[in-house]
């Protein structure tokens, strides 16, 4: 489902001309956010969270 809503998103901003922008998941909502800003920070993933086990789960490696 949130794949659907990332593409979904991604041909928004491209029939609206805003390129430069990636699709990012805000609660509870899809919104547009221009590259510089996400990149502009560090985001870091707890090694004990739900991503980490359910890719783990998936039998995804993270080098460890």
């Amino acid at each position: 489902m949130l794949c659907t809503r990332f593409g979904v998103g991604a041909v928004r901003l491209i029939s609206e001309n805003r390129f430069g922008v990636m699709v990012a998941y805000i609660p509870p909502d899809t919104v547009g956010i221009p590259l510089p800003e996400a990149i502009g920070r560090l985001s870091t993933v707890p090694p004990d969270g739900d991503i980490i086990h359910t890719g783990r789960a998936l039998g995804i490696s993270f080098g460890d």
